[in-house]
């Protein structure tokens, strides 16, 4: 509705002005659409707020309709991942601010999209851009979405803490993702296929590091998380995740081949974490190299630091610049399976080079029962097979050691209170060229 002047006047903004009959002043003339117009825009408000029928006796109905919100709250009628509103009236375009109010009739299972009035679907994100993840849009909830200019934003949900956007979601069963360097899908996909399910978003992550972040979305609230990861030589060093809530996240690549799961890190570790709780890793070769001064890694091929408790096993550890195994600060490792050592760890000004470097409190082990078998396929040459210091602690025997011969380097190194346990097994236990030693209070057993 525009302004309507006075009838006669062509100054599309000139005011009405009242008749003086004693200054013999003429009374503007209002134009029909002055009066019709104005009564039909409120009564159509009042229509699409669904307070109908317009009546005389209540002449509070515009601001009931304006207290209703019904013109931006209606029900979804659409599926899963898919929503869709008719709104009254209907906007005519997107615009930036658009609320949308909406129960939902479908829990979604991912990414999902929003479509208003037939305008076409836009994507629902929280607010740093990423997109939903499955159990977000709970079925029966009451969510607010705001449209930025490119995507409806999630405001606020009627769930509380697990509707609102970027909180935990806390798992309900265990979970498997997958990733896929050569089918995947970082933006479009939700990780929850092998395969993408035709006319879906069904279908594999592109990237672990993609995994990870969908992960720490969630409490895993004493469920697992399955991630295996295909054959690929392509994918990049990542973190784990830090999901909070008692579980377990298995890495699985390739037990059987684990060459053909390759992680390379590149000015980063292969594999790091901090206060990633507890994980289990198989089935990849792990291989770091690069600066490390350009983000602060240890450049292994795992890094770990503290509340991480890491099981590692059936793996190849190809060449790193810092140590293969840098575990650090509280946290643990516990190795069995077999482990391959493939390639040299020389160290780096900022990091001594070999097989293991524990340090700052931190225990790495294995289960007697189960006792790792060490496999050195080539000659290799590392700084130390074993470091303990700062009061880390090496508690490790093999099953069995082939290839014995083929580490060329120092057998241990204990100082400052770390402690090296073989099991009583003797000082040229562990392979290496070259004699151990302690110093500053060291020890080993």
């Amino acid at each position: 509705m525009k302004y309507n002047q006075p009838y006669g006047v062509s100054d599309p903004d000139a005011p009405y002005v009242n008749g003086n009959p004693s200054t013999g002043t003429m009374g503007s003339i209002p134009p029909a659409a002055s009066i019709e117009y104005p009564q039909r825009e409120i009564v159509n408000l009042i229509a699409s707020a669904g307070l109908t029928p317009p009546d005389n006796a209540d002449l509070h109905q515009l601001s009931r309709a304006v207290q209703s919100m019904l013109m931006n709250a209606q029900d979804d009628a659409g599926t899963a991942n898919a929503y869709q509103v008719t709104m009254h009236p209907a906007p005519n375009a997107y615009y930036k601010y658009l609320m949308v109010i909406c129960a939902i009739g479908n829990a979604n299972t991912g990414p999902s999209v929003l479509n208003v009035n037939a305008l076409g679907p836009k994507p629902i994100v929280h607010i740093d851009g990423s997109a939903l993840s499955a159990g977000e849009l709970r079925q029966n909830a009451i969510v607010a979405f705001v449209f930025d200019g490119v995507n409806f934003q999630m405001v606020w949900s009627s769930t509380g803490v697990i509707g609102i956007p970027g909180a935990p979601i806390f798992l309900t069963g265990n979970r498997t993702l997958y990733v896929n360097w050569a089918t995947g899908d970082d933006a479009n996909y939700d990780g929850s296929a092998a395969a993408l399910v035709a006319g879906t978003i069904h279908g594999p992550f592109k990237t672990p590091q993609r995994a990870t972040n969908e992960i720490n979305k969630w409490n895993l609230n004493g469920f697992s998380v399955t991630v295996r990861v295909a054959d690929s030589q392509n994918y990049g060093g990542f973190r784990l995740p830090s999901a909070p809530g008692s579980g377990i996240v298995y890495w699985i690549g390739n037990p059987a081949a684990p060459a053909n799961v390759l992680i390379t890190g590149v000015d980063v570790d292969a594999i790091g974490c901090g206060d990633a709780g507890a994980q289990d890793i198989q089935g990849f070769k792990l291989t770091s190299g690069g600066n490390p001064l350009t983000n602060g890694h240890a450049l292994s091929a795992l890094s770990t630091a503290y509340a991480s408790n890491i099981t590692l096993h059936d793996v190849i550890l190809g060449s790193c610049y810092g140590p293969m195994l840098s575990i650090a600060r509280s946290s643990a490792l516990t190795l069995y399976g077999n482990i391959t050592l493939a390639g040299n760890a020389v160290g780096n000004p900022y990091s001594p080079g070999g097989f293991i470097n524990v340090y700052f409190s931190a225990l790495v082990q294995y289960n007697s029962l189960i006792a790792p078998n060490l496999i050195i396929p080539n000659p290799i040459n590392l700084s130390y097979f074993i470091v303990a210091s700062i009061a880390g602690s090496c508690a490790l025997g093999f099953n069995s050691i082939t290839n014995y011969g083929n580490v060329n380097g120092t057998k241990f190194l204990a100082q400052t209170n770390g402690v090296i346990d073989s099991g009583g097994r003797g000082v040229g236990y562990y392979p290496g060229t070259a004699g151990g030693s302690t110093a500053s209070g060291g020890q080993y057993v």
